[in-house]
Order: C-alpha cells, then structure tokens, then sequence
C-alpha cells in the first residue's frame, strides 16, 4: 500500500521536535538546577569545587547524549510505526477515493484504526454506497426514459414511413393517431421537467400557512366536470387544518393524485377524499374503487417509471412518473406517502408535519 512519504515525513519532524524540544528542557535543568544543588553540597563539605564540577557536568553531558541517542533511536522507530498503522487507512481510503472517481464504487474501506478513523471509513463507506445506488438510478433513468420514447417515436415513424410510401392512406383516423402519440411524448416531457422540478424542491420551497382544506376543495372544483363524467360519488370529510407549506408544490401534489383516480378509479365508484390530523402530522387521505387487479408490488409505485399495471397504464396513458413526482415534493417538505390496496379499493395518502 502505497502510503505518502512526505505526510511521513511531516509527523516525524513534528514528534522530533517534541522530543529534542523536551531533551532541551532536561539539560537545562540538569545544568541549573542539578549544578547549583552540586555546588551547595560541595561549599556545605569545603571540598574545591572546580574539577569536581567540571567532572559531574562533563559525566552528565555523556550520559544524556547516550541516553538521548538511544532514546531518540527508539523514540524514531515507535513513531514510524505508529505513523503507518495511523496512515495505512487513510492510505486505503485515498486509493478508493480514486477507485470511486474512475468510476468504481464498489471499493469498501475495511481497513480499522482508531476510533476517528472508523468514523471516517463508516462515513466513507455511507457515501460510496450512495455514489453506487445514484449511478445505478442514474443508468435505469436513462434506460426507462429512452423506452418510454422509443414506442411513440417508432409509432410516428411508423405512420409517416407509411404515408410517404403511400402505403397508409391519409385519413382522420391516420392522423388522430399521429396526434395521440405526439401528445403521449408531450406530456411525457412535461411530467420529465416536473420531475426535475421536484428534485430541486427542497431548495425551491416557499412555503407559507394556509388551510388544507381550502386547498383541497379549490381543486376539487377544478376537477368536479372530469369526476362527473366518470360518474365519480365523491364523499369529502376535509375539517380545516393550517398547515406551512408550499402551496404551488401542494397543488401539483393533489392534482397528480386526482389524475390517477381518474385514469385507474371504476366508472361510477366511490371516491372518498379526507383529512385527518393530529398535534404532530397532518394525513391526506383518497380513496377510490379500483378498475382491475391491484398492483403486485405497491412499495415501488411511488418510483420513477413504475406502474401497477403495465398494461394498462399504458392504454390509459400513464408514465409511471406521477407518484414519483408526489414523492419527492412531499419529501422535499419532510413529509411522507404511502398506499394500500384492498377489497378493491385503492388508498393514497400523504402526512405532512402539523404547525406546532
């Protein structure tokens, strides 16, 4: 493991200059403080001080520098040790810093030392594991949005190929299609750039009180003429509750899921929209009778490009970016969402925290 020299270096010249530093204080004091208690005990007994003086200085000189030598020898030794048991994980965490910048993130540190340096290769290991989950989220992105464009894009080359080689012949219904799948590719753009925007909530937020349920009745009336053609029963328990938030972000939230119970509810099923609250959290909660099988695996609906029913989502136009597109708004203002299906009903709900 190649370990940086010059880093050696550094912490070497530091603990020598501790210990020369320290060597210095001894001598001075030996010569100060031991010579002047030398002399008191030679003018206490009348013995001639001066070669008697010049011996115990001379004696203490030798001993120090032999003893000082092999301390420092020792001394030396110990520290180069301790420095490479101390740098051997940095070391490692250097080499896979730039694993993970050639793009390899799946280097762990496994290399122990003392308790910062656990901390630092736990920390590491954390933001290596994120780098790979963002890559790999990263990598599908582009693969479920390349596909989701891949079927209109074919079916309008389709038609046009047909309509320049005068094997479709231009009709109403030739060209109803066309209008279909270019408006299928719009609003799979617009619902990307919602996406985008989602992203960046959490910075983005400009929150303030409001009550929910007048939120919430607003775009009910929006929506009542669409509710009203699927024959929707619409049962509403909304009490008033404030709540601090963005609104703009909040009515995106609301019209995603209204879409997707008018794409998946039952012509002439229950719709059951309410609110319930606590001092803590605030639930929004819609309830509608669902057309078909429920989905197989509910805990990925709210990811990106996932749908219930592949089958039919795709025939009633769904991307599978709408409850992504919720999750991370309602994220964004630390909140939380979730679903449940049963007896063939299907449940979306969000919390959000409740202004103390």
């Amino acid at each position: 493991m190649n370990i940086p020299l010059r880093l050696i270096w550094k912490l070497l010249l530091i603990n020598w200059t501790g210990l020369f530093v320290m060597m210095l204080l001894v001598v001075l004091a030996i010569h100060w403080l031991a010579s002047s208690y030398f002399m008191s005990l030679i003018e206490k007994y009348s013995i001639d001080p001066t070669d008697v003086h010049s011996m115990f200085l001379k004696s203490v000189d030798r001993f120090m520098l032999i003893s000082g030598s092999i301390g420092f020898v020792i001394s030396s030794l110990l520290n180069m040790w301790l420095n490479y048991q101390l740098l051997k994980p940095i070391s490692q965490i250097m080499h896979s810093a730039a694993r993970i910048s050639e793009g390899d993130f799946s280097n762990q540190v496994t290399v122990r030392g003392c308790g910062e340096i656990d901390a630092l290769s736990g920390v590491f290991n954390k933001m290596a594991d994120h780098l790979q989950q963002a890559e790999k989220f990263r990598k599908d992105f582009i693969v479920d949005v390349a596909h989701e464009l891949r079927t209109p894009l074919t079916n309008i080359h389709g038609y046009m190929e047909g309509l320049r080689d005068k094997v479709i012949e231009p009709s109403q219904e030739v060209f109803e299609s066309l209008h279909e799948e270019t408006f299928r590719l719009v609003r799979l753009v617009e619902e990307l750039l919602q996406l985008a925007r989602a992203d960046l909530a959490k910075s983005n937020l400009h929150s303030r009180c409001f009550d929910l349920s007048e939120l919430v009745r607003h775009n009910l009336r929006i929506f009542e003429p669409r509710f009203a053609e699927k024959r929707f029963r619409v049962e509403q328990n909304l009490p008033s509750v404030m709540i601090d938030a963005d609104e703009e972000k909040l009515t995106q939230v609301l019209t995603n899921l209204f879409e997707n119970s008018l794409r998946y509810g039952q012509i002439g099923g229950d719709l059951l929209i309410e609110i319930h609250h606590t001092k803590q959290r605030v639930r929004f909660e819609i309830e509608n009778d669902l057309t078909g099988p429920e989905p197989h695996d509910t805990h990925l609906l709210f990811e990106r490009f996932q749908r219930g029913d592949v089958s039919r989502s795709r025939e009633f136009g769904g991307t599978g970016l709408g409850l992504a597109i919720i999750k991370e708004l309602i994220e964004a203002h630390r909140g939380s969402v979730g679903s449940r299906f049963e007896n063939g009903k299907a449940m979306f709900w969000f919390e959000l925290p409740a202004i103390q």
